[in-house]
């Protein structure tokens, strides 16, 4: 595997609801959320394949009530998550849906 670069040192974790941010030291969160791997471009799990590694500096989440409506977190069903490298470089996103009833 190649040889990487550490990550900078800590992750800001933004709520888009409110605006209100948590700094987390990098080494507090485990590698699969503190890096994204990619070989040839591609984003892959395959860590010995990797030929790119960038660091996750910044996590957004927008909590939705499923109807676009942004809500607190307690009461949102869809979760937008937002990975983001230095410079603001979109890195992976995701959405994580809660089960209702």
């Amino acid at each position: 595997m190649a040889q990487w670069l550490d990550h900078p040192g800590t992750i800001t974790n933004v709520d888009l609801f409110d605006g209100t941010s948590v700094e987390v030291p990098a080494s507090e969160v485990p590698e699969a959320q503190r890096f994204v791997y990619a070989a040839n471009g591609v984003g892959t799990e395959d860590r010995e394949r990797a030929t790119e590694r960038f660091p996750v500096v910044r996590v957004e989440t927008l909590p939705t009530d499923g109807r676009g409506n942004i809500v607190p977190k307690g009461a949102a069903r869809i979760h937008r998550v937002t990975e983001l490298g230095p410079g603001g470089r979109l890195l992976r996103s995701s959405i994580r849906m809660r089960r209702t009833p």
